[in-house]
């Protein structure tokens, strides 16, 4: 139980936490100057087309409970809005199969870790896993890339954060205290093609999970975009990491710009029946020529970022 539960986290971290594809800050401080938001706004967005309006808000899907509490705009946001929209309903969500599906997550039958890797790469992946509470015996058997996205959960956790206090989570549970209907822009299906195309890149995925964990550190940084609501420092910092590898750029495509361009199409056919949604989404996902907000302006929306 203890290792599904960990597997699902994992999933998380990797489809909507900190994928930085490997980008390198040597001058943080010079980095956050330069792109932060001088505005201090928020990355919510309002969004409305004709008479009808709602919000989009950009989450941190791994996030601290010290962090809150939210931004009053954000809040009052919230609570105006009658249907809470994530990208997938999580009532239908929780524990989905195919995540642990041998296809996707598990090496190729009778394959062994000590077979996958290097002897060097298998005994930094066995340290680090130690250093952070896991026994590489328990996932003997698991494609190297989620182990260094476990490592980098836990890393995570370590230093307060969680999916639990994740926006998306966060909402969530409010949006049940009041009653308010979820749904989801995108269907356990399309996110079922989604792992299985994955799966067909596992060495793309070992290079961009061994670097996301050692980027564990800028976290902090990517935080402080949001809660400037700076999306043109959100928007390089993904790009910087993404664009630095052909492998980074393939997964890039897959986990976000495909996408971008079903939860666009979505949240406008929402339009057509009803208004006053509060719609979460990865803040990975809004800025951009290839992001959702982009996207909503081609089809008429107009955008106001809060």
């Amino acid at each position: 139980m203890r290792r599904a539960f960990l597997i699902a986290c994992c999933f998380c971290l990797l489809f909507n936490g900190p994928s930085f594809g490997g980008a390198v800050f040597s001058d943080r401080e010079g980095f956050l100057r330069k792109y932060a938001g001088v505005e201090f706004k928020t990355f919510l967005y309002k969004i409305s087309k004709g008479n009808r309006e709602a919000f989009i808000l950009g989450s941190i899907h791994v996030f601290n409970r010290d962090d809150y509490p939210l931004d009053e705009r954000i809040e009052n946001a919230f609570n105006s809005s009658k249907e809470l929209v994530l990208e997938i309903d999580l009532e239908k969500h929780q524990a989905p199969s195919y995540l642990q599906d041998p296809r996707f997550t598990r090496l190729a039958e009778g394959r062994t870790l000590e077979e996958t890797l290097s002897s060097a790469d298998l005994s930094e992946l066995k340290a680090e896993m130690k250093s952070v509470g896991l026994d590489i015996e328990e996932f003997y058997d698991y494609q190297p890339w989620i182990l260094w996205q476990l490592i980098g959960l836990k890393k995570l956790e370590q230093q307060g954060f969680s999916t639990y206090d994740g926006i998306d989570n966060y909402f969530y549970r409010k949006a049940k205290a009041r009653n308010l209907p979820v749904s989801g822009l995108e269907t356990p299906e399309e996110r079922e093609v989604l792992y299985r195309t994955l799966s067909e890149s596992q060495d793309d995925l070992l290079a961009m999970s061994r670097n996301d964990f050692r980027m564990i550190d800028e976290y902090r940084l990517l935080l402080n975009f949001w809660k400037t609501g700076s999306s043109f420092g959100m928007y390089q910092y993904m790009n910087t990491g993404y664009n630095q590898s052909a492998a980074s750029k393939r997964v890039y495509r897959a986990l976000i710009i495909d996408r971008n361009v079903i939860m666009a199409r979505r949240i406008a056919e929402m339009f057509a029946r009803g208004d006053s949604f509060f719609i979460i989404i990865g803040a990975a996902h809004l800025p951009g020529d290839e992001g959702v907000l982009h996207l909503l302006k081609m089809k008429g929306f107009a955008v106001e970022q809060l």
